[in-house]
């Protein structure tokens, strides 16, 4: 959530707010698919006029390409080519089609032309040398471990219901074979 945040804003202080503000937006938000947290997360940013203050650890120009892009556009190419989503993950992340996604993203990768692989670069570097702080870390790690646990029982119930439903067959199939036999 914080590298979204970062990369679509660009600012650490305002993209740690969003971030924040984005977890606590939903009780079960951590435990969401991952496309729905991004889907906060660019809403979020929106409402923080993206990029405005970027360049602290990008070249400034570049940034302010970026940041000239209107904001579907932006967000389809950050999410392509520094998150390297697929298309129909980055297209749910920001709640489009798969094609009104893929347009964003040529649109922006023509505006950008050459200067779209340094930047991407750039942005990645930029995002490797963030760390979520660790209260937060903490958070994602709990809820992570809460989620896994809650899957693992969800299966168990499944397989034993399961072999009961097995079993219950089963038994019918041998009393109407006895009930013909006999």
């Amino acid at each position: 959530m914080l590298r979204l945040a970062r990369a679509l804003i660009g600012s650490p202080e305002r993209s740690l707010a969003v971030a924040h503000a984005a977890a606590g937006v939903r009780a079960d938000l951590l435990d969401a698919d991952e496309a729905i947290l991004d889907r906060i997360i660019i809403l979020r940013a929106r409402e923080e006029n993206a990029m405005a203050n970027a360049g602290d650890r990008i070249d400034p120009a570049a940034a302010e390409r970026l940041a000239k892009l209107p904001s579907p556009q932006r967000e389809a190419w950050v999410l392509a080519e520094v998150y390297a989503l697929a298309p129909r993950e980055a297209a749910r992340a920001m709640d489009c089609s798969v094609t009104a996604w893929t347009r964003h993203h040529e649109m922006a990768a023509g505006e950008l032309r050459a200067d779209a692989a340094t930047l991407a670069a750039a942005l990645r570097a930029m995002l490797a040398a963030i760390d979520a702080p660790a209260s937060l870390a903490r958070r994602l790690s709990r809820h992570a471990r809460r989620a896994k646990a809650l899957r693992i029982a969800r299966l168990a119930v499944a397989m034993v219901l399961g072999a009961l439903i097995l079993a219950a067959g089963g038994w019918l199939v041998v009393d109407v074979l006895r009930s013909r036999a006999g």
